[in-house]
Parts: structure tokens; sequence; C-alpha cells
């Protein structure tokens, strides 16, 4: 029998150690794949060794086997995000350091040696994205350059070879940013991307060829497809020698295929093959052995593994029960078996590898299984909902789960309104640990997929630009009070809670309103004027397409940053915030929490020294998770269960509802 327990004071299942084990980031602890004749290798995020970033292969027997001695992480910091951290040439591995930032070639049986050049006087390469040649002896990477002068990194392609001591030659240079250099099948052409500022990958980018020899391009690159509104995602190049590419020219990112002379549409439909390119080296389709293409597709806020076979317009779905392939990793050996990372509401994240052929599905890696039955599993419902002046926005709603309590008789439980970064990114149907802290709880939790987020083609992407801080904010409302109108939720007890871009909306829903009674800002933007002046270079100027031009628009900056608003901030607020974040700075943190301690409003603040932009380490994540519901349980009045550590909370008394 259920018993009657208050909402959100539930004895839990699901302790913070558990979730920070499973690794808390919605992109998981498994990143990157790789195959080769050889066999697969992947990327792992140890969150028990400080977010140790290591490499693992499967051993004959099926067990994964890791690659990388003491003292080495896979982990570019080029964009700052990081991703192709690692590549193949045959059994040979080649990956980035993140201590120095080399790149590093690991043959079998051997110690990691290093190519480039270590960094010295401020001065340092970084490198990410690398492709070698077929037929050996030399690469291609990205390169991002950095100086001691206090100028903005220097972006560019370049050549190298494969020995100790190589040095990169540039092939080409110029533009802001270049990613996805892609060797034909026969290593006589060179494929890659192209942005400018204030673009980001999603905007707008450029396809361009050249022929390649030797280490050098031997001819003037072709422009192929793309411009300043037209995103070209994953180029790669098919064992027919033509040119695949992701555009979004129709609105929705469909795959297409260049034969040297004409562009084709292969499979033109209403939802999203491309993704945007936050990390580099992301693949949501691959070629299998009869000519026919594996896809990952988004569609109505869930992904689906799907088959377009060769003649056909139309690609088939593969039923696997998996709704999220995140961080999206799709690979083949060439054959019809494929790799990836994906999960489900009730499947925690794992590498999977999968015979076409025979439909057996296996699982290859899962780091670590959230041990829920499938009753303490709260499970999410796609809403769609009225925002602002009717237009519609997205959701996914998960109700309070437990196998043992209930609320109390006229209760209803308190909503965490859970705003993703980015703001680009998305909210996905994926077992989230995080979430399940909360929902095993008693809480109920709303996933905004706002303005802005991807998933629902490039029209909704772009309804945040000129109206961040304003359109998701609605959004965000809104899903509040639909659920609260619909008897779902209490609508006197309406928490929010975000990271990054996340964070800042957070903020931002507080300013005017009384509509939340507690929030919780991850490493929060909170000046954007500041923002636009300290950020790094990958998001330099993002915020021009999402406020306006700097300075031209500098006072629309400053009535959209929450800092210039405290004095309309009535809800108790927690912050965290790392010491080595280079995207959102400790200042803006701090510049925050000092204004709040002036005016005595409720808050914490908890900063933890060596984090950057998204926690990584274990103690860190139970810290944080734990604080975050101490501190709600001070605010709305009740006491967690499980014995967590409780944080202070300077000027609390007489704020609780």
């Amino acid at each position: 029998m259920m018993k009657p327990f208050a909402f959100g004071s539930w004895p839990s299942p699901l302790s913070a150690a558990q979730v920070a084990a499973s690794g808390m980031s919605s992109r998981g602890t498994l990143r990157g794949i790789a195959v080769s004749p050889e066999g697969v290798v992947w990327h792992q995020v140890l969150t028990s060794e400080a977010g140790r970033s290591q490499l693992f292969r499967l051993s004959a027997d099926g067990q994964p086997v890791p690659l990388l001695p003491a003292g080495f992480s896979a982990q570019t910091k080029v964009h700052e995000y990081g991703g192709g951290d690692f590549f193949l040439a045959g059994a040979t591995i080649y990956f980035s350091n993140n201590a120095d930032q080399r790149l590093y070639r690991l043959d079998p049986a051997a110690e990691p040696v290093g190519l480039t050049p270590p960094p010295a006087d401020g001065w340092e390469l970084r490198f990410a994205d690398g492709c070698p040649h077929p037929e050996g002896g030399w690469l291609v990477t990205i390169v991002e350059e950095h100086t001691a002068d206090g100028h903005q990194p220097e972006n560019y392609l370049a050549a190298m070879g494969t020995e100790p001591g190589s040095a990169p030659v540039r092939l080409s240079a110029g533009h802001d940013f270049y990613s996805s250099p892609r060797f034909d099948p026969a290593g006589q052409q060179l494929c890659w991307l192209t942005w400018d500022h204030p673009n980001l990958p999603w905007d707008g980018t450029d396809l361009w060829v050249a022929d390649c020899a030797d280490g050098r391009l031997t001819s003037e690159p072709v422009h192929v497809a793309g411009g300043q509104s037209e995103s070209i995602y994953q180029p790669s190049w098919g064992p027919d020698e033509k040119l695949y590419f992701v555009s979004d020219r129709t609105g929705w990112w469909n795959l297409y295929r260049w034969d040297g002379s004409r562009i084709e549409a292969l499979a033109p439909i209403e939802a999203e093959v491309g993704s945007p390119a936050w990390v580099f080296d992301s693949s949501r389709y691959t070629f299998l052995s009869d000519g026919a293409i594996a896809l990952v597709i988004t569609q109505g806020g869930f992904d689906q593994l799907a088959i377009l076979e060769p003649g056909r317009k139309s690609p088939t779905i593969i039923e696997t029960g998996l709704t999220a392939f995140n961080p999206v990793q799709l690979r083949s050996d060439g054959r019809r078996r494929l790799w990836f990372n994906a999960s489900s509401p009730t499947q925690s994240q794992a590498l999977f590898g999968l015979d076409l052929d025979s439909g057996a599905m296996a699982k290859l890696a899962q780091p670590s299984q959230i041990e829920l039955t499938p009753e303490q599993i709260s499970i999410p419902e796609a809403i769609e909902y009225p925002s602002a002046a009717g237009r519609p926005a997205y959701a996914l709603f998960y109700p309070p789960a437990s196998d043992q309590y209930t609320g109390l008789p006229g209760e209803l439980p308190p909503l965490v309104v859970t705003i993703h970064g980015g703001p680009t990114s998305r909210a996905v149907a994926q077992l989230d640990p995080e979430l399940q802290y909360f929902t095993s709880r008693g809480f109920a939790v709303v996933d905004v997929n706002h303005a802005g987020s991807t998933g629902y083609g490039r029209p909704y992407r772009e309804s945040l630009y000129g109206l961040w801080g304003l359109a998701e904010v609605e959004d965000c409302l809104h899903a509040a009070r639909y659920l609260a109108g619909l008897g779902r939720v209490d609508d006197q007890r309406l928490l929010i809670r975000g990271g990054s871009a996340g964070g800042y909306s957070s903020l931002a829903a507080l300013v005017g309103t009384h509509t939340f009674a507690a929030a919780a800002a991850y490493y929060p933007v909170t000046d954007i004027e500041v923002l636009a002046g300290e950020t790094h270079k990958f998001e330099a100027r993002y915020d021009e397409n999402l406020i306006g031009p700097y300075p031209e628009a500098r006072q629309l900056y400053r009535e959209r940053s929450p800092i210039s608003h405290l004095d309309q901030i009535r809800t108790p607020l927690i912050v965290f915030q790392g010491t080595d974040d280079k995207v959102v700075t400790p200042g803006q943190s701090r510049m925050l929490v000092d204004a709040l301690d002036q005016r005595g409003l409720p808050h914490a603040y908890l900063e933890f020294e060596g984090e950057a932009h998204g926690f990584t380490r274990q103690e860190t994540i139970v810290r944080c998770l734990e604080a975050e519901l101490s501190f709600f349980g001070q605010i709305l009045g009740f006491e967690p269960s499980g014995g967590i550590t409780p944080v202070e909370v300077r000027h609390l008394e007489g704020s609780r509802r």
C-alpha cells in the first residue's frame, strides 16, 4: 500500500552520489566513438577521477580495456567545448591531451608520444577534429593558436606529419572558424567547413572542397554549399566517392549529396538529421555496405534510428526503444553494423552495438546503471502548450514517481522548471538521473524546449533571435502556469533551475514576477554586457543574434541583464560557480551574490576550485545536488530525506512560504 508522505520529502532510492557516479551532465559520461578495422574505441569521462577523459577498446572477450596511462586525459579545449578529442588510423590512436593540449600518437602496446610542441610563454596550440590521410604519413586537423598578447586565438586548417616534432602547416586560414576536415576514399580531395562572426555553426556555414596531395592543397577551394543563412553539418565522403552533407536550407536539417556539379536532396522530411555543432565530430548519419545510410532523426522531441535504403526518398524507422542519441555519435564499420551512445526514459546512457541483419543489439559499455524499479522511474510526457500570444512551445513533463509513497490528501506536488543551456540545445527524453533525483522525492519536473531550442526546425530555433531574455522566459512561465492550471502541480510551490544560458533565463524569470518560490542558477550569465566583452571566441558575438549588435544595442543589453534589475527580484536564489570557467567567468556570479547580500535577499553561493563550465568532479556534483535540495527545502519549509548536508542560506529569516 502506498504511504501518504509530503511531496518533496519522500525517501528516495537515488542518492546524489549515485547521480554523480552516472554523470550529471546531459551529455552523460560517454562521448566520442571511432571505428576502424581493428575495432571500436570510445571516450568516457571518469567522474571518479576528477573528470579525467579515458579511452577504451573492447577486448577479445568483450571487456572494456583502458588505453591511456595515468597522467593522460583525452580532451581538447578548442572552442572551450571541445569534441573531436581523438581519431584513429588503423590501430593507432591520435589524441589531444588535456594538460598540455599537445597532439599525441598512441601505438598498440606503446606509451603515448607527443607529436607537437609543448606550450611556452603564453603560446599554445590546441588540436581537434583530426583526420588521417588514407595512405598514412600525414593528417589534417583543426588548430587553435593562443598567444600571450591577449588577442583572440586564431583558428585554421592545418596538415602535419605523424612523427614527433611535426609542426602544423596551414592549409587554409582567414576564416574565424574551421571544422570537419575529411578526405575522400582515394585521399585526393579534402572537404571542410568554415564560418565567421557573428554566426555560430547552426546559423550559417560554408562547405569547401579542394584537391590535395603530400600535405598541401593542390587546387583552389571550391564552394559547394552554405552561406550566411544556411547551416551545413557533417560533410562526409561516401563509398561512391560523392560528398554527402546535411543542410537546413528548407528549414529542416536534411541529408544531401553532391556529385561534383549537382546537389540532390536524398530524404526531404520535416524532421532534423542535423544538430547544433557545440562540439566537434558529432555524427548523425553513416554509410552501410549495401549503399544504405543509417540516420538519427529528431522529431517531436524524440530521437529515432532510421535506414535510408538505396533509391528511396523516405527513411525506414528501426525500432530500438531508444529515444535519445546523446551525444550523437553514429558510427559504422562500413558493413551493416552500427555503434552509438543512446538512452531512453528507462535506460541509462550506454554504448550499443547493433547488427542490422540479425537485429541483435548488444550493450557494450554502461558506465553506471541507475538502480530504479519501473515504478520508481518518472516517464516523460511530451507536451505542447500555448505560450505568449498563443504561439506554441514544447516541453517534457515528469510527474513524481515512487513505488512506496504518494502525496498527502489534497496536496499537489511542487514543480521544478528546468531550462537547458545553449540556449540552442534541447531537452531530451532520456533517463536523466539528475531529474529523477527530484521526481523520486515527490517533485514534478518540466524540462522546457523553449523558443530557440533545436529539434523543431530552423524557424523555431530562430524564434529566440532578438528576444533572448523574453521569449524563453515567457515559455517557462507559461509551462508552469499551464501545468498548474491543469491541477497537476502546486502553483504556490513553483521552482526554477538552469545552467549557463539556462541560468541566465532562470534569473530573467525572477525579474518583476512572483511566480517562483525559489531558483537555482549554475554558472549563470548575469550581465550580458560584461559577457559580450569577456567570453571566449566561439561565442564572442553570439549575443548579436540573441540581443542585437553591440555597442549599438547597449541599452538592450542593460535592460535584459538580470544584474540591472536586482531591485525587482524577490525570489530566494542559490548560485553555483567554477573558478576555472572561461565561458561565464566567476566575476559574473560574484557580482550577483554581492548584490543579493547587500539587499538582504535569501541566497546561498557555492564556488568550486578547479571546475570549469560544466562540473565534472564527483564531489562537486554531490555537493551541488544536496545543496540545491537543501535550499529548496529550507525555502519551502520541508525537511529533505536522506540525511543530506544542509547548505547555509544567508538572510533566511522570514523568507519561507
